[in-house]
């Protein structure tokens, strides 16, 4: 099973492998860097990969946890954002369901 989620700001991890891009890559926007993690190092550790982005639109700072470690960082940005339209469409849908109760 795959999993891909937004780094709580408290997450600890420790980076095994990777480095940020050059500032110049990703100044505007963009993958500033694709990282693999250890998640909370000691006796249950996870191995993840952590990608961080800078978003088009908003210019946020954006970091995505995944164990999918064989896909470009484009698609995994691509497969939250994707997850993420799909929560709002059933937040939307169960706000009229409650409204449409009698």
């Amino acid at each position: 099973m795959f999993f891909v989620t937004r780094l709580n700001e408290n997450a600890h991890y420790e980076v095994l492998s990777g480095q940020p891009n050059h500032i110049s890559e990703y100044a505007d926007r963009g993958i500033i860097s694709d990282q693999v993690i250890l998640l909370s190092p000691g006796e249950s550790a996870v191995k993840a990969r952590l990608v961080i982005y800078k978003d088009y639109v908003s210019g946020h700072v954006l970091q995505f946890v995944s164990n999918m470690f064989d896909y470009q960082p484009t698609t995994i940005i691509q497969l939250y954002k994707y997850r993420w339209n799909i929560e709002v469409l059933f937040k939307r849908l169960n706000r009229i369901a409650e409204a449409t109760k009698f």
